[in-house]
Formats: structure tokens, sequence, C-alpha cells
């Protein structure tokens, strides 16, 4: 008890007057947001399992839910492993504290409509994080497309699954269904824009296997055709298998077509009807993500924030039952 005593203490003593962030899950992608939350100022402390301790960050640990509850943290960042991802919003939403929660929301809606329904009586801040929003070439495709008619697009996501972290890929959670990995949850972002870009997802059809060896049993591609309430037709390809990387988009629209790649930052428009034009961004993708928290801190207290889990729950539901092999219309 003293022990505990006395590491609470310092916990206490290492937080400052700043803005206290609790971030749950330092994996790669948590630590990277731990990193941007210690460059823009916030203090930061790691919630780790109790067979995890010391950080490369240096951040002052904690390792239960009673540390966390009387360290009252002005918001809770969950980047743990997808299947965790709603077991862990719970608690922190039953105390009262705003959520960052990365994407994907989860792997299954078992969670979700208990904490659907917490937001509800509780009016709380949540933030479903799909960084590619902040891209700039999105940025302005989303505002070239304002008020413009888009017939069809196609989108495609491919990259080689080992390469992402450092190690056997088959270690991480990414190759393993049961814990929420394959590309159809790990690469969501792509569902996320054409819901953002074009409206509404009303439909999403997909075809997935596993082709490879690069998973223990997740699906490593997928092609989908999708319809948004404005009736724009979507095809989009995503695989983690191929040694090309691509990360592109091709809309046509009564006025023209937009092609956007986002791994080189160029947006392009073609038209025989308008002048046409190239654009090239240039951006680091630290950048992205630091957009990304300021934009949730900025609105720390409004519960409508952009793609809060009420609004994304929607779309999620029918990415999963897409996943589970169910119509969800």
């Amino acid at each position: 008890m003293l022990r505990q005593a006395q590491h609470e203490r310092d916990i206490f003593d290492l937080i400052g007057m700043k803005k206290k962030i609790v971030i749950i899950g330092l994996g790669s992608i948590g630590k990277r947001h731990a990193r941007l939350l210690l460059e823009e100022g916030y203090d930061v402390v790691a919630f780790r399992s109790g067979t995890q301790k010391g950080n490369d960050l240096q951040l002052p640990e904690i390792y239960s839910w009673e540390e966390l509850f009387k360290l009252k943290p002005d918001a809770c960042f969950i980047t743990n492993p997808t299947h965790l991802h709603l077991k862990t919003v719970q608690p922190c939403l039953e105390a009262g504290i705003p959520v960052f929660l990365e994407k994907p929301i989860d792997m299954s809606c078992e969670n979700l409509d208990a904490c659907l329904s917490m937001l509800k009586e509780r009016q709380l801040p949540t933030y479903v994080a799909y960084v590619l929003r902040f891209h700039p070439v999105v940025k302005a495709l989303r505002e070239e497309l304002q008020g413009k008619k888009v017939f069809h697009v196609r989108g495609v996501c491919t990259s080689y699954l080992p390469s992402w972290r450092a190690g056997e890929a088959k270690q991480y959670y990414s190759a393993h269904a049961s814990q929420g990995g394959g590309v159809i949850l790990d690469v969501s972002h792509e569902f996320d824009l054409m819901d953002y870009l074009l409206g509404p997802l009303e439909e999403i059809k997909g075809n997935f296997s596993r082709l490879s060896h690069l998973t223990e049993n997740a699906e490593d591609f997928v092609d989908c055709f999708m319809r948004s309430k404005t009736g724009a037709q979507i095809n989009l390809h995503l695989n983690f298998l191929s040694h090309h990387r691509e990360r592109r988009l091709v809309i046509d629209t009564e006025k023209g077509c937009y092609k956007g790649d986002l791994l080189a930052g160029k947006l392009s428009f073609l038209s025989e009807k308008e002048e046409s034009w190239e654009k090239q961004y240039h951006f680091h993708s630290d950048d992205l993500f630091r957009e990304q928290i300021r934009y949730f801190f900025d609105h720390l207290h409004d519960p409508t924030m952009m793609n809060n889990l009420v609004d994304a729950a929607p779309l999620y539901r029918k990415i999963i039952a897409m996943r589970e092999g169910k119509s969800l219309l």
C-alpha cells in the first residue's frame, strides 16, 4: 500500500497544470500520438498492462483504472489493439472523460450500443480518428466537389504488410482476424474518405479473402462496390500484400475528372469543357496527425465535433456487416 501511494504521488508530481492526457496503448500509432502530444505541450501518462513497464518516450505510467480515475485526465487517447477499443471506451465514458478513439471503432458491434446510449445520456465529446481527413489532397477535393454531381469513383490503396512495422508481421494484431486484423479494418480510411467526400454510403458489398501467407488468418485484400446517398457509384480495391505502394482516387464528375494521389501529394483536374490543372502539396505525415490533435482539442467540449462516435457509427455498422457477410442497407 505504501509503495502504491508513493507511486500515485510520483505521478501527480510529474503532472503540472497543463492538460492531462492518458494514452491507452503504446504501439506504433500510440507512440506517434504520444510524441506529438508532448510536442504540443500536453502532459501525457501511459496506461499500461501489468506485464508492460517502461517505455521509449519515458512517459510516467499507471497500471489500473483506479489510478486513471484518480488522475482525472482531460481526455483519453485509445490506441490499443482494435478488438479492445470499445471495451476501453466504456469505462472512460462512464467516468465522464472525453475520448479520442483511433480508427477503426472496433472489430464488432458488440459494445457499440452501450457506448452510444451513454453518449446520448451524457453528451460527452468523442472523436474517431481518421487522419486522412486532414490530408491536403482530401481537403482540396472536398472543397472542389461541393455542388458537383459525382458519377463514379475508383479508389485503390495497396501496401506490403511486413513493411508496416519492425519485426515479423504475424506477431501484430493486423495479422489476426480475432484481434480485428485484416485489410478491411486496418485500411478502413478509404471507406471513411468515400463517406466524407461523397456523402453517406448507402450500400457496401465486398469480395475479400486471404491470398498470401502474410497474415495468420485475416483477409489481405478486398474489392468493394459501394453506392452513396447522392447516387455516386464507387469501386474500391484494398490490399496489403502488394510490393507496389499506391493510394489514389479517380473521381468522374459532370464537369470533369479529378485524380488524387495521396502518397505523392498531387491533385489534378482533367476536362474538355474547362481548363485542366495540377497542384502539388508539400507536407509531412506528422502534419496531418498534428492538425488532427489540434482539431480534437479545439472541440474538446463539443459532443457534435466532426466524426464523433455517434456520427461514425452508421458507416462502421455497414463495414462490419460487409466483413461478417451480412446485408445492411
